[in-house]
């Protein structure tokens, strides 16, 4: 029922040019760019008066409680002069929505850095959490096995480490050097901690930047076989060279060129070759 309450064709003209619109089942997400922050307000007040006009019509009240509605200012590395600017609070109706440092979408928790470190703590401590509970009755003599292990470490443990991971777990890796360490020790029953690749091997599971590295290949290929406009932002990412997520394209292009070069240069040749026309029709 609420299908049509962010379509693009419905939206105030102000907000249809700098405004992204991202909704999954009944969760929302409003994303407004501008190189002015006072024009990128004005836009965020239209999207709320948008909102509540729809509210209206339909008869229902937003929830604007913290953790409900929220805003997170984000503001890109070479413009920090910028920060300086306190924008004015954004209402819907005459309900205030609050500015916050971090909010959670979908499970994935943004902060304004973008640097989601917060979130890769959270992570961390729900892994150390979940993986105590595993294996705090479990020696090297009795308890649960090896494979039994291996089961629930892949189940559970890396589950929650691969959610979202193309977005936020590149840049925090290193953070879980040690419990990944930990836990393979833990599961192969050694009184040391033996040669990495073996006991990867002989447990079938690969090391952490592995299987990073699978989803991201497998996240872009998704995303390329996907709608024009995830094809669009792929290519936007490709051209920009300093693009905090440039390290997918390079792997994508490994991988292609390691599956087949002669496989991998028609694929990308046919990717190269439809690029300026995908650009055209997202931005039209």
């Amino acid at each position: 029922y609420i299908a049509d309450i962010f379509k693009q064709k419905s939206l105030p003209i102000a907000c249809q040019d700098h405004t992204r619109v991202y909704k999954y089942a009944d969760d929302g997400s409003v994303a407004v760019s501008n190189i002015d922050p006072k024009k990128a307000h004005m836009v965020c007040q239209e999207m709320c008066n948008h909102l509540h006009n729809w509210c209206r019509k339909w008869k229902m009240i937003p929830n604007c409680e913290k953790n409900k509605t929220e805003c997170v200012v984000v503001y890109p590395k070479n413009l920090r002069n910028l920060q300086t600017f306190h924008p004015p609070k954004l209402k819907i109706g005459n309900d205030e929505i609050e500015y916050v440092d971090h909010t959670t979408v979908l499970g994935l928790m943004i902060d304004k850095d973008l640097n989601f470190q917060q979130h890769a703590t959270k992570k961390l401590t729900q892994c150390w959490f979940a993986w105590y509970k595993i294996t705090q009755n479990c020696t090297r003599i009795w308890g649960l096995n090896a494979s039994t292990l291996c089961i629930l470490f892949r189940s559970i443990i890396l589950s929650k480490l691969m959610y979202a991971a193309p977005v936020w777990l590149g840049c925090n890796l290193e953070k879980y050097r040690d419990f990944y360490a930990r836990a393979i020790l833990k599961i192969s029953g050694a009184t040391h901690h033996p040669p990495r690749s073996i006991v990867s091997i002989a447990l079938n599971i690969a090391p952490l930047q592995t299987e990073y590295e699978l989803l991201v290949i497998k996240f872009m290929l998704k995303s390329l076989t996907s709608d024009d406009e995830m094809k669009a932002i792929i290519y936007q990412i490709e051209e920009s060279k300093e693009h905090r997520y440039q390290q997918h394209v390079r792997a994508l292009h490994k991988f292609l060129f390691w599956k087949t070069n002669r496989v991998g240069n028609s694929i990308l040749t046919s990717y190269k070759s439809r690029r300026q026309n995908l650009f055209l029709s997202t931005i039209h």
